[in-house]
């Protein structure tokens, strides 16, 4: 029982050390690189070490008869995580930030999943 202790204890370290220092993000745009889009595929190595947060911007436009979907993958200064909406550029986007490596690549799956980890090993605990 310890140990699991200790384990849930790692995480939640690991978590809240992640927010006080770059983190690497990944920085593209669906318009510029495909795999940069809502199918996501880059790697790490094509990350930039960013001093605030990662952001990742969702919009939709259209060009005549066709939508469009832009996606841009950054650095921004601020240091919270949070969605917000934002027009630029007459595109309405949806902006996520997060403050962990590479966080960016799509909905805030890593922290969520820390999360379930520590409730199953504290569940765990108590069976």
């Amino acid at each position: 029982m310890l140990i699991n202790g200790h384990l849930v204890a790692v995480v939640f370290i690991s978590l809240i050390v992640g927010k006080g220092y770059a983190v690497r993000c990944f920085s593209c745009n669906s318009i510029d690189d495909y795999r940069c889009g809502d199918n996501f595929r880059l790697t790490n190595v094509e990350g930039i070490e960013c001093p605030g947060t990662c952001s990742k911007k969702r919009g939709e436009r259209w060009e005549g008869q066709v939508r469009i979907v832009e996606v841009i993958r950054g650095c921004l200064v601020q240091t919270t995580e949070k969605c917000y909406n934002e027009n630029q550029g007459g595109i309405n986007f949806k902006v996520c930030t997060c403050n962990t490596d590479f966080c960016n690549h799509g909905n805030h799956t890593q922290s969520l999943l820390a999360l379930i980890m520590c409730v199953l090993i504290l569940a765990y605990n108590h069976l």
